[in-house]
Order: C-alpha cells, then sequence, then structure tokens
C-alpha cells in the first residue's frame, strides 16, 4: 500500500474537523496537512493528534483575482511539509465519503503516470482548466503546479469586484485555474511561456489568439491532468449547501466533465 499525506488548504471552517477526523480513517493516509492563515482559530484536535500538521501562514501582499493568491500560498507551503512521495492537496470545507476516497486513491494507482495530476472534473471548453479543489499525484509535481508567481496588481486588486461578479470580466483577466495551470503546463511547453507573458492575447476570455492558445491547450492538458470519474464519488460541502455534489448542474450548466465524459 502507498501511504500518502493529504494537505487542506484555505481558512480554517466549521467544517475542517469533520474533514480531518475523516481522511484520518483511511488506511493509505499518513498525516493531515492543515495550512491556513495565523489570524485563523484553530481546533484543539488540529493540536492534539500528532498525525495532523499545522503550517500558519501570512498572507500574501496581495489576495490576487478571485483569491488566487491565497491559494496558491496555502497549498504550496503545506505541500512543503508533505513526507510521502504521493499526496494530495484537497480544500478544508469539502467532505468526500469514505468510499469516493477509496475509489480516487485505487483509480489514481491504477492509471498514474509521470507528471500527470489526477484532479475531480474539468471544463474542455476553457483554456488550461481542470476542477481546481483537488490535485492528486506525485508530491514533486504538486509542489511544481504551486511553485508558481503570485499574482500582483491583478484586476481583482485594481477594481472592487464582487466575487459573484467575476464571470462578467473574464475578458480582462486570467481565470484561476488557467493562471494556476497554464504555468505548470508552460514547463512542458515553451510555447505557454510567451501566454503567460502576454495573457491579454492568449488567455483571456476572447483573446485574440485564444484559438491558439485553445489547440495547444487540447494537447497538452490530457497528458498532464486527468479526472477521477464522477460515478461512485460523493462529496458534501456545506458551505455551498450542498449535502452531495450536483454533478448534473454542473455539467448543464458550466460544461464540466470526467472521467466518463472521456477526459
Amino acid at each position: 500500500m502507498i501511504m500518502m499525506d493529504i494537505v487542506l488548504q484555505g481558512q480554517f471552517s466549521p467544517t475542517t474537523d469533520l474533514v480531518i477526523d475523516s481522511y484520518l480513517d483511511l488506511p493509505f493516509v499518513n498525516n493531515i496537512i492543515v495550512s491556513c492563515w495565523k489570524t485563523d482559530q484553530l481546533s484543539t484536535l488540529v493540536y492534539t493528534n500528532p498525525r495532523v500538521l499545522v503550517v500558519l501562514n501570512d498572507p500574501p501582499f496581495q489576495r490576487g483575482t478571485d483569491n488566487r493568491n491565497l491559494q496558491i500560498v496555502t497549498s504550496l507551503n503545506g505541500l512543503r511539509k508533505v513526507s510521502t512521495t504521493v499526496s494530495a492537496k484537497m480544500r478544508n470545507d469539502q467532505i468526500y465519503t469514505r468510499d469516493s476516497m477509496i475509489k480516487m486513491y485505487e483509480f489514481f494507482l491504477d492509471r498514474q503516470q509521470p507528471n500527470q495530476l489526477f484532479v475531480a472534473g474539468m471544463y474542455p471548453n476553457l483554456l488550461f482548466s481542470p476542477r481546481d479543489h483537488v490535485f492528486w499525484g506525485e508530491t514533486a509535481s504538486i509542489i511544481k503546479l504551486f511553485d508558481i508567481p503570485l499574482e500582483y496588481n491583478g484586476v481583482g486588486d485594481r477594481v472592487k469586484i464582487d466575487k459573484w461578479s467575476l464571470a462578467k470580466y473574464y475578458s480582462y483577466f486570467i481565470r484561476t485555474e488557467t493562471y494556476i495551470c497554464a504555468n505548470y503546463c508552460s514547463e512542458f511547453d515553451e510555447r505557454i511561456k510567451l501566454m503567460l507573458i502576454q495573457p491579454e492575447k492568449y488567455l483571456y476570455d476572447h483573446a485574440v489568439n485564444w484559438q491558439e492558445s485553445y489547440d495547444i491547450s487540447k494537447v497538452i492538458m490530457p497528458k498532464l491532468f486527468k479526472s477521477f470519474p464522477r460515478t461512485g464519488i460523493d462529496l458534501a460541502w456545506p458551505k455551498n449547501g450542498w449535502p452531495n455534489y450536483p454533478y448534473q448542474d454542473q455539467s448543464q450548466y458550466y460544461q464540466e466533465s470526467w472521467h466518463e465524459d472521456g477526459y
């Protein structure tokens, strides 16, 4: 059996203790690393269980558009504490069922490839865009995914935009999934570095060279990212009021796709 650490990143939430309790019980989990903020109020469980490691982070100078810098900082610093060759970066406010975690673990073991990361859904209609909630694979590869420049002076730092209104402005900034994963893909295809240098021409929605970027994305994404199935995998997301993940709605309204769809 391959043992693995799990990094739970983000602001400590009322759900985090439930997530920790659930995942510690899995036979293949070594340690759980909680990577949050120095200002968070943590529970007693986090400090008393020897298999729970805590990373308290200082916030970055700027949050980045759609809080992307917060995800990058907490993920990277948590991953740097991982002691296993295989690990997963997950949210601390989502709870996958025990059977779901076992299925993802077995699915990964059966299909793992060098440099390829496993995710909980893909957006094949967008550029370099897996769902960014779960990244599962070789620890060195997940570290490379998040060891990227932070975004400074992005749209979200220059203009006050409500989180739920960001979609109106996709023509003026890189989507968060694209920002993170295009940086990772650029380590394997230097053309993508040029796209990141001139994102307004290549990576914004409706960019003049969007189709050129999309053609490259379609080729490289299957090599570096693989989606878990939707069948038999379920999670609760109390923050969103979801006792079960709404796969059908996500597919219908956002074109989210999974292993069963060929991704």
